[in-house]
This record gives structure tokens, sequence and C-alpha cells, in this order.
């Protein structure tokens, strides 16, 4: 198996001098980076000797020494350079292939082919054996692996898919899957192990998220690890981590080597060597035009059994796709089972439905019959309507009777009743008019008491004035006599 390694190659441009790679901010990616910008090198050989990109059981094609320009172009000036205005994943994304007065940065990719050696993760005796796995254990053992990586990458960064964070995750998560041994003292049986396997990758995720509790609390993730498949930005993260880090392939290929160690019984795959697509192991495509599913040829037995595409014969002679075998028994089959004609007026025999004309010609009698009584019943039913109606239309002429009496009665109530509001009126209004009339009398006298207090009050403050005065001449009178009287004595 092969896979492409792509990197970056950046530069950025000053007023005057133009790209360069020396023009880079402390803050941009190195020279060389991976393609979101968060690993960087500073030369070629450090990015090509750097173990992060290719991964476990990876080497680099020995025919090409290094990372070239993914162009064909190898004229330096005319390679392939996408402009942007900064080395933001977001500004990335919408880079344009022509600069301008805004784009102050530009990056064009670089690739170099890598691929897979199956003996650096298990013993040549085990790989060797089998060129298939069963299916149905890699589907779910490949999906929960890409589930595990996506949503610990999501743990780590909520925005963003970087290979800063992702790949180191990948690393431990792959180390985990083929560390898991068979112990002597369990049991070999393959799909026991496997469920074992599958609890440690889901401890895994425990793992990441106890020692990543302020990332957790800073990123705002607020769903667990059983939560993850109704969860939108979960999709989005797995569709992105699939195409990017582990696509279904690889991953694909390492399940198959996890599964072999797991299973020395040969319970999922065979003994043979170079089995081929001979092995009741190989993956094949469901041979029923439209369905697109593959699985072990082990299943396509049972697939075939209930594969909705696949072409079935109805009892009555016509081929469906099963899928449409249903409707056409239900509605349109000439050997379904029928109701009579005549079954809403009681006749109750189920028949073939290319039997009804028959069945209606052997039992027009009993059809005739079924017939006429249910005119009598109409009949009957008709009488008693119209009983009923002639009732109700009695009751009606004396609802409207009564309503009629009702409402004269009540036209010459609300008259005398109109006729105390207009009294009730005219002695409001005498009322108020006199309330007015007293009033203006008490205000009247108010006033005039008011004016002979006043009167009355200077009068009073004129006599002490007086006997202020009086007193004063009193109290020298005194004191003078008082003298007189010391001064004789």
């Amino acid at each position: 198996m092969q896979l492409t390694v792509v990197i970056n190659e950046n530069e950025r441009r000053w007023v005057g001098k133009g790209f360069s790679k020396g023009g880079l901010l402390p803050t941009d990616p190195g020279p060389f980076s991976s393609t979101d910008g968060s690993l960087s090198w500073k030369s070629m050989k450090e990015a090509s000797d750097d173990s992060r990109l290719l991964g476990r059981g990876w080497v680099y094609k020995e025919e090409e020494p290094c990372f070239t320009t993914t162009t064909t172009q190898k004229d330096d000036s005319e390679k392939c350079w996408m402009y942007a205005s900064d080395y933001k994943i977001e500004s990335m994304n919408i880079a344009k292939p022509k600069g301008g007065l805004l784009q102050w940065v530009r990056f064009h990719r670089l690739s170099r082919t890598k691929i897979f050696l199956p003996g650096e993760f298990v013993p040549e005796e085990i790989y060797e054996k089998c060129d298939h796995c069963d299916s149905s254990t890699i589907e779910p053992l490949s999906n929960l692996m890409l589930d595990v990586l996506s949503y610990c990458s999501l743990v780590h960064n909520l925005k963003h898919a970087q290979h800063s964070d992702v790949l180191p995750l990948k690393e431990r998560l792959i180390g985990l899957a083929f560390s898991h041994q068979i112990p002597k003292e369990e049991s070999s049986d393959a799909f026991n192990q496997l469920k074992i396997l599958q609890q440690k990758l889901e401890n895994f995720v425990k793992s990441e998220l106890s020692d990543t509790v302020m990332s957790r609390l800073l990123n705002g993730i607020d769903f667990n690890f059983n939560q993850r498949t109704d969860k939108i930005e979960f999709k989005q993260r797995c569709a992105e981590v699939e195409t990017r880090f582990l696509p279904k392939n690889e991953r694909d290929v390492i399940v198959s080597l996890i599964i072999r160690k797991l299973d020395p019984s040969y319970q999922v795959h065979c003994n043979k060597v170079g089995c081929g697509e001979e092995c009741r192991f190989a993956v094949a495509q469901c041979p029923n035009e439209g369905c697109s599913a593959s699985m072990s040829k082990v299943h396509m037995d049972a697939h075939d059994d209930v594969c909705p595409f696949k072409i079935v014969t109805c009892i009555c002679g016509e081929t469906f796709v099963r899928h449409e075998l249903a409707k056409h028994q239900s509605e349109e089959c000439t050997l379904r089972d029928a109701k009579c004609s005549f079954a809403n007026i009681g006749c109750t025999e189920i028949v073939k439905a290319c039997d009804i004309n028959q069945h209606n010609e052997d039992n027009v009698s009993s059809h005739l019959l079924l017939a006429v009584n249910r005119m009598m019943e109409y009949q009957d039913e008709m009488r008693s309507m119209r009983d009923r109606i002639t009732a109700l239309e009695h009751e009606n002429k004396d609802l409207k009777q009564s309503l009629k009496n009702h409402q004269q009665v009540s036209a010459s109530e609300i008259g005398v009743l109109r006729t105390k509001a207009n009294l009730t009126t005219k002695t409001i209004a005498a009322l108020e008019a006199n309330s007015k009339s007293e009033v203006k009398k008490m205000t009247d006298k108010i006033e005039k008491q008011q004016k002979n207090s006043t009167k009355e009050i200077g009068n009073l403050g004129t006599k002490i004035n007086k006997t202020s005065k009086t007193l004063a001449a009193l109290e020298i009178s005194s004191t003078n006599e008082f003298k007189k009287i010391r001064g004789s004595n």
C-alpha cells in the first residue's frame, strides 16, 4: 500500500524585496510546514527526517529521495504558488493562484510517496497468512478507530484538526491497538479478543478526557463519546480526519493486521499463504444490480437472502427487486387475497384478486339479496331520519317563537331601563347644580369669616401693643419707686 505525504513550502513578501523564506515572521510557519502550518521545519532535510509525517510502519519510497513539487514545472518561478493574506487556516483555505496587493504570503505543495511495511507491526508468519479477513470484523473496528481518533482530536482542539495534535494521537492509538496480547489463561476466541480491544479503545477516550480537562473547558466540547453519532461537529471532524490523517484503506490494512494477530485459531482469516480471491474471506461486491454492499464471500449467501436489490419471483410469476415486492403483493398481484367487491354491503368472502369476477358471477343471487337487505336497512334509516327531521323542524319552530318572545320582553325591559337612566341622569344633574350652589355659598362664607378673622387679629395685635407699652411704663415706674425706697433707707 502506498500513500502520498504533502507539505508546504512557505514565503512572505516585503515591499521592495519580493517573496522569500527569509522574510517569514516569527509567528509564521517555517520555510517548510505541514499543510495546516502546525508543524514547521527549517529545511527540506528536517521535514524528510521527521517521523511524525511518516507514522509507524511507513517508509519513503527509495526512488523519491526528497519532497518534490506536485506540479510538472521544473522552473522555480513557475511553481504553482497559492497566495493568501496570512498563514491562518481560514486564509489558506481561500488562497488564490494569483497574488495581489493584500496577499502577503504564498505557499505551494511538495509531495513524497510512502510505503507501508506490515513487518513493523507483526511477524511475517502472521501477516503472510491469508490475504483477507472477515469483513464483519474489519468494518466495526475500522470505524471505531476513526471515531476514537476524531473524538479525541475534538477534545484537544474543537476548531481545527491539526497535524500537531492528530498525528501523536494517531501514533498512540495504533500503538495501543497492537499492544493488546492474548493472555495464556484467556480464551483465544477472536471475537472475544476484539471485544476486549474495543473496550481498550474506548478507555483510551476516557484517558484523553481526564488528561485534557482544562483544554475541554476552554474548547467547550459538551458531549460524551457515547453521544457522538448525533453531533454535527463530530460528523464533520470524522470526514476531515478520514481525508487528511487516517484514510479508509490505511485503517483497513492496519485493522486486518490486528485481527490476524488476535486470531491464532483462524476463525476470521485462513491459514493459507496467497489464498487470493478463492478465499472464503475475500471481499466481493454484491452481484445484484443497484446494491453497493461489499463483504466477505462467507456472508454473501446471508446477504443475498435479504438484499433489497435481488430479483425475486412473486407467486403470480412476475419478477421484481425485493424492495418492490411488498407493494406489488399488497396492491397489484393477481394472486393476492382480496375482499369481495360487495364487502361494503355484507359479503365477507376473501378470494384471489384474479377470481373476483368469477366470484361475482357465481354469487349474483346472494349479492342481490345482500343489496336488497341493505336497501331495506337504508329505507328504515331514511324513515327514521325523516321522523327525526320533522321533530327537529317543530323544535326549531318552537325555539324561534321563544326567541321572538324573549326579544320582545327584552325590548320592553330595555325601554324601562332607558327611562330610569334618563331620570337618574336628570337627578344627578340637579344634584350637581345644587352642590355647586352650596359649595359657592360655603366658599363665600369662609372668605367672609377669613376677612373678619383677619380684622379681629389686627385689632387684637393693636391691643397687645398697647398693653406691652403700658407694662413697659409700669415697669419703669416700679423701678424708679424701688430706687427711691432704697435711697430713703
